[in-house]
């Protein structure tokens, strides 16, 4: 497994514990089951990963929790939160997007799924800072991977965090616990495709 954490934010280094705990839990689920990795699914499932590696002492979280929001007419409006993180001294909302990455994902679709998610964690002030995510699962379709070569699967990986870190994000983090031996699976439009990890970006709304 390769394991990283690139970024040093004061409002969001707090969570490097809980991200490190995320990448271990994402490893121990792929050791346990060698057919499935857990990041093939979708938002809510990366999602939920996040939120169990939140749990420890004084740590945990909430998942899709009701919360206020506010509106630009001013008014304040229930709505849904994806998560809520916190520790003894700090806590965070948290708004998230998921993409299917592939070596044709560019920076911009990236950026506007951060855009989109920095949106909407912007109305929801219940925390000590809103944060958004974007979670990026690596899909490499074989027929691109038979032309490139086995040795390009790590280059895109690495490419994958370059995107990410390039579109504006505070903190990234990222596990690849299939990168030297990815997992082959057919995607949703049955094509058969690698999985070798995935990117998380976590951009502070201010």
């Amino acid at each position: 497994m390769e394991f990283g954490i690139k970024g040093d934010h004061e409002e969001l280094n707090w969570l490097k514990p809980m991200l490190r705990r995320w990448g271990h839990l994402i490893d121990d689920y792929c050791a346990i089951h060698p057919k499935d990795v857990p990041y093939y699914y979708n938002e809510r499932a990366n999602v939920g990963l996040l939120a169990a590696a939140a749990w420890g002492p004084g740590s945990g979280s909430l998942e899709e929790y009701a919360c206020e929001r506010d509106h630009d007419e001013g008014q304040v409006r229930w709505g849904r939160a994806d998560l809520y993180l916190y520790d003894q001294n700090n806590s965070a909302t948290i708004e998230a997007k998921q993409i299917w990455w592939t070596p044709q994902t560019t920076e911009n679709h990236i950026r506007a799924q951060l855009e989109a998610a920095a949106n909407q964690a912007g109305t929801n002030r219940e925390a000590n800072v809103a944060v958004a995510a974007v979670f990026a699962t690596l899909m490499l379709s074989c027929r691109d991977d038979v032309q490139a070569g086995r040795a390009d699967v790590q280059a895109q990986c690495r490419r994958a965090v370059d995107q990410m870190n390039n579109v504006g994000t505070d903190l990234t983090a990222w596990v690849m616990p299939c990168m030297e031996n990815p997992l082959v699976h057919n995607n949703r439009d049955e094509v058969s495709c690698l999985w070798p990890g995935i990117v998380l970006g976590l951009q502070v709304v201010v």
